[in-house]
């Protein structure tokens, strides 16, 4: 199991699954920003553990090594056999690309609805960390986002849309504040807004200054401080400008969408299908 970094070699056309394979792809090293002294770091070895859990059990999909200049990680590709684009999908925290309601159910789901998707191993901290525990190591997300979306515009999608549940929202919007919404043709939230008892939300929303079209798709049963911020992101959504840019509520559903994983897959898929890109 590759963990150190990889050197990158070209790809081929892909076959059906559940095969596997490794693809190792690096990105340009003058995104290499090593951590500062004393700074928090990703628990890589946690993160290994977890890819030893989900690898040997991918049978929907492929498992694909990709690199960034900092390490090789785990991402799980699966095709649609006639597709419409390609969502890359970050998942919450304290959970990874096979979590059980949001990112496994809408990886296998949106394959289903002509989508392909990349489901991403993001950056983890011990189990039991907090919002601002998670802040400083945001950026290290960066670096697999976009060799995720290299990934996906290597096999040819011309549409890929970028989605983000709980803490990988977060990460998607520090992304997004810092990268803007360039390389991505739309952006699914879910769960936006969410953090820690007595903390603070500090990683702001970017729909307002973004132009590509927006999902801020949420539970009804969401905490309250972020069903409070709905007006607020609502606004955002109308400066975003863009026709298709909506919110849209899963009735029942709590912040992790809990037993709502099909039905949440169901709306994001609509919307997908429905989307002026």
């Amino acid at each position: 199991m590759p963990f150190d970094l990889m050197p990158a070699c070209s790809t081929k056309p892909l076959s059906g699954y559940p095969m596997m394979r490794k693809f190792h792809f690096l990105l340009p090293l003058l995104l290499l920003m090593g951590p500062a002294h004393g700074a928090e770091i990703p628990d890589y070895e946690r993160e290994k553990r977890i890819a030893m859990e989900i690898e040997p059990q991918i049978f929907d999909g492929e498992v694909v090594w990709l690199n960034t200049p900092e390490r090789t990680f785990l991402s799980i590709y699966t095709q649609a056999d006639e597709s419409a684009g390609a969502a890359l999908i970050l998942h919450g925290r304290d959970t990874g690309p096979e979590d059980v309601n949001v990112a496994g159910p809408m990886r296998v789901g949106l394959v289903e609805e002509g989508w392909s998707t990349l489901a991403l191993q993001m950056p983890v901290l011990e189990k039991g960390r907090k919002y601002y525990d998670y802040l400083p190591i945001l950026r290290f997300a960066h670096a697999r986002i976009e060799a995720g979306l290299a990934f996906l515009r290597e096999q040819g999608y011309q549409t890929v849309v970028l989605a983000g549940h709980s803490c990988g929202a977060h990460m998607a919007n520090d992304w997004l504040n810092h990268q803007g919404d360039g390389t991505i043709d739309g952006y699914v939230a879910m769960g936006l807004g969410a953090t820690d008892y007595k903390q603070d939300l500090k990683t702001p929303f970017p729909m307002g200054s973004m132009t590509v079209p927006v999902l801020d798709i949420y539970g009804s049963e969401e905490y309250p401080r972020p069903l409070a911020m709905l007006p607020m992101r609502a606004g955002m959504l109308e400066k975003n400008g863009h026709p298709d840019s909506t919110q849209l509520v899963v009735e029942g559903a709590d912040h992790f969408f809990r037993d709502k994983g099909d039905a949440l897959t169901e709306m994001v898929a609509g919307w997908l299908n429905t989307v002026r890109f």
